[in-house]
């Protein structure tokens, strides 16, 4: 019933059939690996590969990719300062603040310095979103709804 329903959809909004093969082809992949709920990772390396069911914390991921990867792969955390918070928000659109303080290593205080000279500078803003917020570059292409998540050059 629900993939009729989002075929039904996407008839409405995917007139050239690109959407669908998509969908369809995602439905063959989560049929393949059996996959039966949200979220699940098919990491790979090499010939090796995981199939991960369920939230992972960040630790799990990394002990998780570390392993499968035999050390090759090791988390390294980007230098915690201005211009890197800054490429980091230009690639990826938008982040909330507990992104940005894992990725980078930092803690409140020093994530909240660095947002707000950048916010100062005008090179990024806060978008509220439910009870927090993200933060978004000023000058990025890719603009984002904070509630849906989608996204759109």
């Amino acid at each position: 019933m629900e993939n009729q329903q989002a075929l039904e959809i996407l008839a409405f909004t995917d007139p050239d059939g690109s959407a669908e093969r998509a969908f369809r082809a995602d439905l063959e992949l989560t049929r393949q690996f059996g996959v039966r709920g949200f979220p699940t990772v098919n990491l790979r390396f090499g010939e090796r590969a995981l199939l991960l069911r369920g939230y992972q914390n960040f630790e799990a991921m990394q002990a998780v990719i570390e392993t499968l990867s035999e050390g090759a792969l090791q988390w390294r955390a980007p230098t915690p300062d201005a211009d890197n918070l800054l490429g980091f928000l230009r690639s990826f659109g938008r982040a909330a603040p507990v992104e940005l303080a894992r990725v980078f290593d930092l803690s409140a205080i020093d994530l909240e310095r660095l947002l707000a000279g950048l916010e100062a500078a005008g090179t990024i803003r806060r978008v509220a979103a439910g009870n927090g917020c993200f933060w978004a570059p000023l000058d990025s292409r890719l603009a984002c709804d904070p509630v849906t998540g989608l996204c759109a050059v």
